[in-house]
């Protein structure tokens, strides 16, 4: 009974998809449903703490040898954020990108 309902409540397979599924396969769904809600939330965090962060670098005094604050100063389970030039590859890749999108949508 606890799998039947983890199937139809949690991961929301018909009745149908339940019954043609094996355990591990269901198992395995579960897994991948509890990563991405893993990832939601690491993504929701980053979000919230580009807010945080740009709030506070423009009415607060950044810490002692640093720039400005980051996401990560707001939610620990961030990763410290890795500045690095773009290569001229990349600008030109994001040029490109950009004026396929100005040409699709002008």
């Amino acid at each position: 009974m606890g799998l039947w309902v983890i199937a139809r409540v949690e991961l929301g397979l018909s009745e149908a998809d339940f019954w043609r599924s094996s355990p591990r396969g269901i198992l395995r769904l579960l897994d991948r449903k509890r990563e991405l809600t893993e990832f939601e939330r690491t993504l929701d965090d980053l979000r919230f703490g580009k807010v945080l962060a740009l709030i506070a670098n423009l009415f607060a005094k950044a810490p002692v040898g640093r720039k400005g604050y980051e996401p990560s100063d707001f939610f620990p389970n961030l990763p410290e954020s890795s500045k690095r030039e773009q290569t001229p590859e990349e600008m030109l890749r994001v040029m490109k990108a950009n004026s396929a999108i100005l040409k699709t949508f002008g």
